[in-house]
């Protein structure tokens, strides 16, 4: 991915063209596997927290619920790489940033319920079957995964504030352009 997105924008420069419109297929070509690497995090983690392969040897229907989830949270966050990769707001109407932005919102939080309650309904299965030792390394794992979710929280918040708190963008980016990278 790194890879493909450095040739991207090393081309750009050689060449002088701008990103947008179209853009370059090379630099679409890195955005989706941006987003399929993301999406196969997101997986991967979903299936940990049901405890396949731990406590349940098999999911059943639930896999046609996280085939259905991985198919448009890909198609959602593919087009949310797409407008970060166009980065020129003044271009696209704020409707239809706020038509992408918000369904990935909420399907991120959609996720972060369901792995919560996955991991509730696992370390129960685990207590109710007496395995202590993955009963523990479920706990931790819950633990570690709500202070991160917290952590993001906060930081988002953070982000929310200092952005609106701004009276013009570019000029607070200007002069304070280590938060503004930070954020």
């Amino acid at each position: 991915e790194s890879w493909l997105y450095r040739h991207a924008y090393a081309s750009l420069n050689l060449s002088g063209r701008p990103v947008c419109c179209p853009l370059p297929p090379l630099l679409v070509f890195a955005d989706v596997v941006s987003v399929i690497k993301i999406v196969l995090s997101k997986i991967l983690i979903l299936l940990l927290a049901m405890g396949w392969g731990v406590s349940r040897p098999s999911l059943g229907d639930e896999w046609k619920l996280i085939k259905i989830f991985a198919t448009i949270y890909f198609c959602w966050a593919l087009a949310h790489q797409l407008l970060v990769s166009v980065n020129q707001k003044e271009q696209v109407s704020m409707l239809l940033q706020l038509f992408i932005i918000v369904p990935v919102a909420v399907m991120d939080s959609l996720l972060i319920v369901w792995l919560f309650a996955e991991l509730h309904r696992t370390r129960s299965t685990l207590m109710h079957r007496r395995q202590v030792q993955k009963v523990n390394l479920y706990r931790r794992f819950t633990l570690a995964l709500g202070v991160f979710t917290l952590a993001v929280i906060v930081w988002a918040i953070w982000a929310v504030v200092i952005s609106a708190s701004t009276q013009k963008e570019d000029q607070w980016a200007f002069t304070h352009w280590k938060t503004y990278f930070l954020v």
